[in-house]
């Protein structure tokens, strides 16, 4: 009898211990799988923001060229003026450095 119940106790504590193995496994694959999910969304997201720092930079850039040719159609029809207003910018920037 006393054979018996260690047989039953060791059956009862190797099936015990398949039962966490099994779980453990299922943890483990979940894990890894929630783990791929993130690394998914954190691949996505960065393309999206690289996607839009693209677009940014293209307004950007576009804004800056319409500006540059908004300032020399202005130079090519106004040259006195626009001499005048360098002349004047100059004036207030060497000021300014000779404060300092």
């Amino acid at each position: 009898m006393v054979h018996t119940a260690t047989d039953k106790a060791t059956h009862a504590a190797h099936e015990t211990i398949d039962r966490v193995g099994e779980k453990a496994a299922r943890v483990e694959e979940q894990l890894r799988d929630s783990a791929a999910q993130a690394a998914e969304r954190a691949r996505e997201a960065r393309e999206q923001a690289a996607e839009r720092a693209r677009e940014v930079r293209d307004q950007a850039s576009e804004q800056l060229k319409a500006g540059v040719d908004s300032l020399t159609h202005y130079i090519q029809k106004n040259p006195v003026q626009a001499a005048a207003i360098a002349f004047a910018a100059g004036i207030v920037v060497s000021s300014l450095l000779r404060r300092n």
